[in-house]
């Protein structure tokens, strides 16, 4: 999830909630002139207006994308919606895999004017298109016959616990929220500069931002904290258990340290003492590894279940924690067990 490019640039990219209040007949002027004010701001780089942004949805959902011999829709596929402006994949990154992105009069039409919009890669396939091959063709939108002008690249516009969903973009100058990518160097200053440009043509609004690839990522939050709570737990079961194991073996040590003393008096060396004291609690440790290693491997493959993209259990995982677990118990009871091994034999026998 850290790693894996996202098809989509969230760095550097400055979200802010668009206005709600004082939309009259100056808003679109007003909203010019702050496009423009931007524009003049040498520290913002891009700017777009959409429906919504990447990590937060879409605007709405349809089954009412169809190709014009197509007579109804296929009722398993949902295609996802979103409203954007012409800037919206050069702001945000995103490739296009053919064709073109809107121009500047089309996002200005009216909803019905619309005669042209642009879908990714996956519409495409689910309309039976290569994304070379249905430039051009006529799709019907909720009734409403468009031209496919672009296809995007597949990106990850949710987070990787989805599949990439089939996108329809809309076009239209949609204020809901303003995404401006920004320099990297005073920031705080920038902001600041942002906000009086925004409650100067937005006045009466609260200026509310964030910054995409933190929003993006506190969709794992809840794996995040199961990675810390895991991590925690696992701290303190493997410090218990050795614990456990210490004492189990200091008592084990007390208990033959006369049968340790006759040994070494009959010439046990202190590597087949210790191998003695150990062997057991060896066993004991591959007997659990035997029970818990089927319960983990099950329970892991269905969690990943839950994830779109997700890694495979890997047998070398098991191996590897094995291994971990035997070194772990190894090296708690071999302090006891060398410990009584080299303790003088004469100790121990000068009662009997």
């Amino acid at each position: 999830m850290q790693r894996k490019n996202l098809g989509v640039t969230l760095q550097q990219r400055l979200v802010m909630q668009g206005p709600e209040v004082g939309r009259d007949s100056t808003f679109l002027t007003r909203t010019a002139g702050f496009r423009n004010a931007l524009s003049q701001l040498p520290f913002v780089t891009a700017f777009s207006s959409s429906g919504n942004v990447p990590g937060s949805g879409f605007n709405f959902s349809t089954e009412n994308v169809l190709r014009t011999d197509q007579s109804s829709p296929d009722q398993k596929t949902s295609f996802a919606v979103l409203i954007c402006d012409d800037q919206f994949f050069k702001t945000y990154g995103i490739s296009l895999a053919s064709g073109r992105s809107f121009t500047k009069s089309e996002t200005e039409k009216p909803w019905s004017d619309v005669h042209a919009f642009m879908v990714n890669e996956a519409t495409a396939a689910k309309l039976g298109y290569s994304p070379s091959a249905i430039l051009g063709k006529t799709v019907l939108f909720n009734g409403q016959a468009v031209e496919v002008v672009g296809v995007v690249k597949n990106y990850h516009h949710l987070g990787l616990k989805e599949a990439i969903q089939p996108i329809v973009y809309w076009p239209q100058q949609n204020t809901t929220y303003l995404t401006a990518e920004i320099s990297t160097d005073h920031v705080h200053e920038h902001i600041q500069q942002l906000k009086a440009a925004y409650e100067r043509y937005f006045p009466g609004n609260l200026f509310s931002f964030y910054f995409a690839d933190e929003h993006y990522n506190r969709q794992y939050q809840t794996e995040q904290q199961y990675s810390s709570l895991f991590t925690l737990a696992s701290g303190l079961s493997i410090f218990i258990a050795c614990l456990g194991l210490l004492g189990l073996a200091a008592f084990s040590a007390e208990q033959r340290t006369k049968e340790i003393g006759i040994r070494k008096v009959l010439g046990a060396s202190v590597l087949q003492i210790s191998t003695l004291l150990t062997r057991d609690y060896i066993k004991l440790v591959v007997i659990a590894l035997l029970i818990s290693i089927p319960l983990v491997w099950v329970t892991m493959d269905r969690w990943l279940e839950q994830f779109a993209y997700h890694i495979s259990v890997q047998w070398w995982v098991f191996a590897e924690a094995g291994l971990l677990t035997l070194l772990i118990a190894l090296g708690t009871v071999s302090y006891q067990s060398i410990r009584a091994a080299l303790t003088n034999p004469v100790r121990s026998l000068k009662s009997e």
